[in-house]
Order: structure tokens, then C-alpha cells, then sequence
């Protein structure tokens, strides 16, 4: 069984190299592939700092080595996430101060 199923979220830093600046996003997965450490999904976030380079419902790859958090679907069936999606604030998830979680 994959470390991460369909309709997992995971919380993923997209880090800027030329600048530094760093923003942590959540990506809804599609698939994943243990061998390579990857994970396919769509940004279930709207970017603030990456915003030229990237939208919502965008399809993405991201390294594992990129996933700080993991959560399950059931995860967000709460008075916070009513209908378990994340399409939240993004300055939530952005770390000015490039912080791991």
C-alpha cells in the first residue's frame, strides 16, 4: 500500500530559490509513487507568494522530502472544514520566517 491514497492532503513548502521566500500549501493527491518518493496531485490552495507560478487546481509532482504534514480526508469533516476541503485562507500556510513545521 502507497504511504498516501487518493484524496489525502498534503501540506507541501514551495520555496522560491532565487529569493528565499517560502510558502506552505496543501495538495490534494491524486497518486503517489513510493519508489521515486512522489507525490501527484492538484494545489488545493490559493498561492500568495508563488502566485505568477502557480494557481489553484493546479496539477502537480512534489517530492516527499517537500511534505511537512499528511492528513486523511475524515481528517476534515469538522466545523472547520464542513465540506473536507481546504480552499482556505493561504496566509494560513504562508512562514515568512522559512520555519519546518
Amino acid at each position: 500500500m502507497n504511504r498516501y491514497q487518493p484524496g489525502d492532503h498534503v501540506k507541501v513548502e514551495f520555496k522560491d530559490d532565487h529569493t528565499g521566500e517560502s510558502e506552505w500549501m496543501w495538495v490534494k493527491v491524486d497518486y503517489c509513487d513510493d519508489r521515486n518518493g512522489l507525490v501527484f496531485g492538484w494545489l488545493d490552495n490559493e498561492p500568495v507568494v508563488h502566485a505568477g507560478k502557480l494557481k489553484l487546481g493546479q496539477h502537480l509532482a512534489v517530492s516527499y522530502d517537500n511534505i511537512c504534514e499528511h492528513r486523511k480526508p475524515q481528517d476534515f469533516r469538522s466545523a472547520n472544514y464542513p465540506c473536507g476541503s481546504l480552499a482556505v485562507n493561504p496566509w494560513w500556510f504562508y512562514k515568512p520566517d522559512h520555519a519546518r513545521c
